[in-house]
């Protein structure tokens, strides 16, 4: 019978070898690491979202010295249903997700992602705005031109890309049922759909036009609106995980908050991430203006 040498083994089977926990005897065996899983919005295609999230994942490894994944999906929809799923350990959710979660599930609040001011300067922000584009091709659109028009919305279901810019229109006296929803499901085809006219108007949060300004022609698309400002994304988890696993989320949360140190390391994750920092300073309460504009808006949430 002819043996095989390790070199001529397929690819597979030698990734399959790395996932044994223990084998062999002495000193050579193989050790897997635990590991972790870490549940990202999809907001941006793939290519941005590994810039600015895998310091991050790698930071989380090296501190816990577990193999830490990021999660995520094709859209928001499909977001919560992956952390309905439980595979997730925790989860970085828009405010309206966190809302739905915890009405359905009883999700419980880790810590708050602190942003950067746009502009750049000023202090660490605990809320942030939604923003209205327009396409502005020989004159720029006003608001209540919306009415009857093409909007381009990355999801029906999300707080800072259609709820809070619905509240605006609303607010106005916009119909709201005569706006031609289309959903792109991420905000850089929102931004794309105005920018080549597909749409006249698009929803989106703020800071995404200045993250896709190297990579899309932004000449065309103008900020004709800002919403008020509502809490920021925050990390949260479900209480069915949080008891199967309570010491992998103490450890990616501490690791978390280590990333206020001022470190060059942690800075340098937290520019990648557009963070300036996470806060363990957040309240249920706060998320009762998302609940209010549920109903008020009369959505089914």
């Amino acid at each position: 019978m002819q043996r095989m040498s390790i070199y001529a083994m397929p690819l597979t089977w030698l990734a399959l070898l790395a996932l044994v926990p223990l084998y062999g005897c002495g000193k050579h065996r193989i050790v897997a690491r635990p590991s972790a899983k870490v549940a990202l919005e999809p907001e941006y295609p793939l290519h941005i979202m590994a810039q600015r999230y895998n310091e991050l994942m790698r930071y989380l490894s090296d501190v816990t010295g577990r193999r830490v994944e990021w999660l995520s999906s094709a859209s928001s929809e499909g977001m919560i249903a992956t952390i309905e799923s439980r595979r997730p350990d925790i989860a970085l959710v828009d405010p309206l997700h966190y809302v739905i979660l915890k009405k359905a599930c009883d999700a419980k609040l880790l810590l708050k992602v602190l942003l950067k001011p746009v502009s750049g300067v000023g202090k660490p922000k605990a809320t942030m705005k939604g923003v209205i584009i327009a396409h502005a091709d020989g004159g720029t659109p006003s608001l209540s031109e919306i009415e009857g028009s093409i909007v381009a919305v990355p999801s029906r279901q999300v707080l800072f890309g259609f709820v809070a810019q619905a509240k605006v229109c609303k607010d106005a006296g916009i119909n709201l049922n005569t706006l031609r929803t289309v959903i792109e499901r991420r905000e850089d085809r929102v931004v794309a759909s105005v920018a080549y006219g597909r749409a006249k108007f698009g929803f989106i949060r703020e800071g995404t036009l200045e993250l896709l300004s190297d990579t899309l022609d932004l000449s065309k698309v103008k900020v004709i609106h800002e919403t008020r400002d509502y809490p920021n994304p925050c990390f949260i988890c479900l209480p069915e995980v949080m008891k199967r696993r309570a010491g992998v989320i103490h450890e990616l949360k501490e690791a978390l908050l280590k990333l206020n140190q001022p470190l060059p390391e942690h800075r340098r994750i937290l520019e990648l991430a557009g963070w300036a920092g996470v806060t363990e300073a957040v309240d249920d309460k706060e998320y009762d203006v998302v609940r209010r504009l549920i109903d008020e808006l009369n959505l089914p949430y």
